[in-house]
């Protein structure tokens, strides 16, 4: 299904950075570096390998699942219940150099609003996810750890990652959406799709949580994911269990639509890391028909989202573990840190109101990004 991605050259063992992972209920994390990588094609022989080993793996797929950066951990430590934040000594910050470089351009990304438009009134898609990034760039590497304690503090509802990736590059993000658990037998989904902005005025967030929620156009555009997300997993479960109707679900800057499904494992041999590959690229993130909407925004969107959009997790001996969606995240590469943001299209979607979607995304890592820089007054992209 994808080849995993060597840090090293065939035969050298080198130290790949520590891993990350917070959620409100538990800190999953390698105490320091990670010593080894594995080389496999299928995500159920990367899991049984480490298995054997008794060895746990984390690490990364890439968005369409053609990629992954997995490494072996043998020492994971798995803490449950939300323990603080370790006080520890911060390094300095780089100062921001430069502007900030937009791909798209605003009027761009709203001109492949219209382009997705018209493919959806022609019916060759239903829905598809159109990104866009900004780069900032930096007088030194920005810190991938202190970035990821920082967005911990800002962001306590959160799943706050820091993976490492080829090259040297970290992957840092606060993401509200869960990919996929398996803990015991046990399975679970939490698909985002349909969102709107927040605002600091509480009458208007109130009311435009209330109009999220009674949205003709974002309702189906939910419906969407949970049922290509509920198509996937049934065939791996006994019973799933998808409820009727989203409930709303806050961050910071948005307002989304969630959706947990349940589900009971028909082969407990099953890993998460497997159920993780098969779920990507997740519909929250590409689109439906999944091929058709795929093709379209690699067409429209003229970059390559790697990592971004893909998942971060863990995967321990025993094949439990979780996957968190790569959204509201930043791949740090030397001294430039690129950030990227999408928006869910579908027939009645507007391009200024998915542009002005896509810039509330951005300023969760934005925010704390431009903040720890100094830059905290500098304006949000547009």
């Amino acid at each position: 299904m994808f080849s995993v991605l060597s840090f090293t050259r065939p035969g050298e063992r080198t130290l790949v950075p520590g891993f990350h992972l917070r959620t409100p209920f538990s800190v999953v994390e390698t105490p320091g570096p990670v010593p080894e990588l594995f080389e496999v094609s299928s995500p159920r022989t990367l899991s049984e390998t480490a298995s054997q080993h008794g060895h746990a793996v984390v690490g990364a797929l890439s968005f369409d699942c053609s990629r992954a950066a997995l490494a072996a951990a043998p020492d994971l430590s798995v803490t449950h219940g939300s323990p603080g934040l370790r006080v520890v000594r911060e390094e300095p910050w780089p100062r921001l150099v430069g502007d900030a470089v937009l791909h798209p351009t605003p009027e761009g990304y709203r001109e492949g609003v219209r382009q997705v438009l018209r493919a959806i009134a022609e019916e060759r898609v239903v829905k598809t996810v159109l990104g866009r990034t900004v780069q900032y760039r930096f007088d030194a590497p920005v810190p991938a750890e202190s970035l990821t304690r920082a967005l911990a503090r800002r962001h306590p509802e959160a799943r706050t990652y820091c993976c490492p990736l080829p090259g040297g590059d970290s992957l840092v993000g606060a993401s509200p959406e869960l990919l996929v658990s398996r803990h015991g037998t046990t399975v679970r989904s939490h698909p985002l799709a349909g969102s709107v902005p927040r605002s600091a005025n509480p009458a208007q967030d109130e009311a435009a949580a209330r109009q999220l929620l009674a949205s003709t156009k974002d309702l189906r555009e939910h419906a969407v994911v949970v049922e290509m997300i509920a198509d996937t997993l049934a065939p791996y479960c006994t019973r799933l269990t998808v409820p009727n109707q989203p409930a709303l679900v806050s961050t910071r800057t948005v307002w989304h639509l969630g959706t947990w499904l349940r589900g009971e494992l028909r082969d407990p041999q099953t890993s998460s890391l497997e159920l993780a590959a098969a779920l990507q690229p997740t519909p929250a993130l590409c689109g439906a028909p999944h091929q058709p909407a795929l093709d379209l925004l690699r067409g429209v969107e003229g970059f390559d989202r790697e990592w971004f959009g893909g998942a971060v997790g863990w995967n321990d001996e025993h094949g439990d573990g979780e996957w968190t969606v790569a959204i509201r995240c930043a791949r740090l590469s030397g001294t430039t840190a690129t950030l990227f943001a999408g928006a869910g299209l579908v027939a009645g979607s507007d391009p200024s109101a998915e542009l002005a979607e896509t810039s509330a995304k951005f300023a969760a890592l934005q925010d704390v990004l431009l903040g720890c820089a100094g830059q905290e007054h500098q304006e949000r992209i547009a």
